[in-house]
């Protein structure tokens, strides 16, 4: 079988671009956004940008949850500024004081504008301790999922009952 391997740029290449543009030109988000506030907003995401989106955590994280889905990765990044996690403009109006974690920013990236993660139908992330019949999987295959994880912590001295 012959097939072309995806060579289009990875999500968060086309996420950073983004991100930038909307920091560098943000008069043309005034329809969206109050013109007093965009400024906050813009120091809010500027600082999740350079503090956050380039680290080796965030970006493996963001990686494994899109792969090379470039549609994923832009629903994904829209937790970044609509979330219940943190505020976009509070971590602008702290002018680089926030008490903003890494580990917030992951959990934006899967809760959303929910209070906590809760798994749906046609979420993006799976949950393996849930089966849903309907989507045309194998429910099988969560519980090999959690067996290798249980024998892979079993090898390196850990419990997953911890």
């Amino acid at each position: 079988m012959d097939f072309v391997a995806y060579c289009g740029p990875k999500p968060l290449t086309i996420i950073n671009k983004r991100i930038s543009d909307f920091i560098d030109s943000p008069k043309q988000y005034e329809k969206f956004y109050s013109p007093a506030d965009l400024p906050t907003l813009v120091k809010g995401i500027s600082e999740i940008k350079n503090n956050f989106l380039h680290t080796e955590r965030f970006v493996e994280f963001f990686e494994a949850l899109t792969g090379n889905s470039v549609r994923k990765g832009l629903v994904l990044a829209q937790n970044l500024v609509f979330n219940t996690i943190y505020n976009p403009f509070e971590v602008g109006k702290a002018d680089g004081s926030s008490n903003l974690r890494s580990t917030e920013i992951l959990r934006a990236l899967m809760v959303g504008a929910n209070v906590s993660y809760t798994y749906g139908y046609d979420d993006l992330i799976e949950n393996i301790f849930e089966v849903q019949g309907h989507k045309g999987e194998s429910p099988l295959i969560k519980l090999r999922i959690l067996r290798i994880l249980s024998r892979h912590d079993h090898d390196n001295g850990t419990s997953v009952n911890n």
